[in-house]
């Protein structure tokens, strides 16, 4: 069964990320990022969803993904940071169950 968590996480010292994840079981099947914040190249948002879509739903792994696609990049982010893209899809599990 599919599980959807929302999450609306304000950075601290950031601004405001709102992400949806839908998962089955242990794997993460879409995610949804947005917000007021930032990001160059802006067509990146879109890979970074993608980057998170098959992987297991745990933070070591959302935060290897998230931070491999950050440096891999070399994106550019105002107001979110890898460490809080990884918080904001943490906190969506614990929405859904």
């Amino acid at each position: 069964m599919i599980k959807i968590g929302k999450c609306t996480y304000k950075v601290p010292n950031g601004k405001l990320l709102k992400v949806t994840v839908e998962y089955e079981k242990k794997t993460i099947k879409k995610v949804q990022i947005r917000g007021d914040f930032f990001i160059h190249p802006e067509e990146s948002l879109d890979d970074l969803e993608r980057s998170l879509m098959g992987i297991d739903y745990d933070r070591k792994k959302i935060s290897d993904a998230v931070g491999e696609f950050f440096e891999k990049i070399g994106l550019v982010a105002f107001g979110i940071t890898p460490k809080a893209v990884v918080d904001a899809v943490m906190k969506c599990k614990g929405s859904a169950e």
